[in-house]
Order: structure tokens, then C-alpha cells, then sequence
């Protein structure tokens, strides 16, 4: 999954909130569904992000990637503090305002198109609910896979994740009770963004309770769980560790 420019709604959004316009987003779902986000969230300076998100970054170590990096908030941080960082993103606009923004090493790909090699990676970060973009119980443990080609023996993956079942709002529980309908987990959405004539289209994403987390690592070949670091609301992060001999 690619966004390119004609397509990439967040994107559109981040660049317009950069040049200082509006920055305001429809994210619908399937079911009919629609919230609005502001891309003012992608641009928070460290002192104002919550504190689940510190504490998530001081485990970071050596050479960092930042998946999903928006428009850099995580990267241009750890740069700025002295880490080699690169960031990767989806969205062709949100590399180009990770850039604008004064990051350094951005890169234009689709998760499922990191490349075997050279592992180049002590940490990888998918934060700001960034487990959402494996995407659906039968993708994640692949793309999870998919990351360990990039990453060292020891390497970790911090992500934060959102529980779907922490709430009793009905338009969330009612939906739940048609995924489950669907064959589906409650957390398995499918979503468009879109901004004025831009359109994502439809793509998967995944909220998922800790157990369900869990069951998506066990059946990965390359990561264990290793602490939930922190907690707040639904929200939760956790750490991974590379297991090479797992499987």
C-alpha cells in the first residue's frame, strides 16, 4: 500500500497544516463511521506529547527506524538528541514534509516492501498507534516478519496499540458486534481518509486488545514479546525482541 500524491489524503492534510492552512481530516469507516482528526497531532513538540509516547522513545536505542513516520515528529526529536535516524513512510506527501521539517534519511515504501540485506536496525518504532498499519490478524505476524529482514540480532520493536473494547460507546460496540459477524476481531477495521478531493481509498487497520497482540506475535517467526511499557486510557506500548531462533 502506497499513497501517492493524487491519492494521499493524510498527506494533503499534514502539508496544508505546515503551509499553515487547514489541517483537518475525515477518517471514515466501513460501516459508515466518521471522525475528524487534525493533522496538528503529527507536529506536537516533546513537551506536549503524552507521556506514554516519553517513556516509549527512552527505550529507543542505536540506529532507529521510525515506521510510519508522518511528518517526522518522532524522528526529527531523536535527531535532534544525537540518534541516527530514518524514517518510512507510505504516504509520499509525509515524506516530503518529514523532509521540509529538516529530517535527514527519509524513505518512500510500503512496510511490506523492506528489503533483506544488511540488518540495519537496532530499534524500530511504530508509534502514535502505529501497530494499526499491520493491517488485520492474518497480515500482522507477516508484516512483522517483513520488519525483522531490516533489523539486528537484538533489535526491538516499540509500538503503541489501542484496545477497542475500552469503551462502551455504541457506535464502537455495535461495530464490533458486526466484525464479529463478519468472522472478523472487533478491531479489525477497514478505513478511508479523506481530505477536500483527495481519497485514500479503503485499506485495513488494526486496534487489538493485549491478548489478541499477543497471539499476533506468538505466530510471527521473529519476535517475542518483552514488556508492556506503558499504559494510558486504551492505549497501551509495548516492546518486542528479535528471536531468530524462534519457529
Amino acid at each position: 500500500m502506497l499513497f501517492t500524491k493524487d491519492k494521499d489524503a493524510l498527506g494533503q492534510a499534514l502539508l496544508s497544516h505546515l503551509r499553515g492552512g487547514n489541517g483537518l481530516y475525515a477518517v471514515e469507516r466501513d460501516d459508515g463511521y466518521i471522525s475528524i482528526a487534525d493533522a496538528k497531532v503529527h507536529f506536537m513538540d516533546y513537551a506536549d506529547w503524552p507521556s506514554r509516547w516519553k517513556e516509549a522513545v527512552s527505550y529507543a536505542k542505536g540506529n532507529i527506524l521510525d515506521l510510519a513516520c508522518g511528518a517526522g515528529m518522532f524522528s526529527k526529536h531523536l535527531q535532534d538528541i544525537g540518534y541516527s535516524v530514518a524514517g518510512v513512510d507510505w504516504s509520499q506527501l509525509c515524506v516530503e514534509v518529514s523532509k521540509e521539517r529538516g529530517v535527514k534519511d527519509v524513505r518512500f515504501i510500503d512496510m511490506s516492501g523492506l528489503k533483506e540485506g544488511a540488518a540495519e536496525f537496532d530499534t524500530i518504532l511504530l508509534l502514535a498507534n502505529g501497530f494499526g498499519w499491520l493491517g488485520n490478524r492474518a497480515t500482522a505476524p507477516a508484516l512483522l516478519d517483513s520488519i525483522a529482514r531490516i533489523a539486528k540480532g537484538d533489535a526491538r520493536i516499540i509500538f503503541e496499540a489501542l484496545d477497542p473494547y475500552a469503551t462502551s460507546e455504541r457506535e464502537h460496540t455495535i461495530y464490533h458486534a458486526l466484525n464479529a459477524s463478519r468472522g472478523r476481531s472487533g478491531g479489525e477495521l477497514q478505513l478511508r481518509l479523506r481530505y477536500g478531493m483527495y481519497n485514500t481509498g479503503w485499506f485495513n487497520f488494526l486496534f487489538a486488545s493485549k491478548k489478541e497482540m499477543e497471539g499476533i506475535v506468538e505466530d510471527s517467526k521473529s519476535w517475542r514479546l518483552d514488556k508492556i511499557i506503558a499504559e494510558e486510557g486504551p492505549y497501551y506500548i509495548a516492546m518486542l525482541r528479535k528471536e531468530i531462533s524462534k519457529g
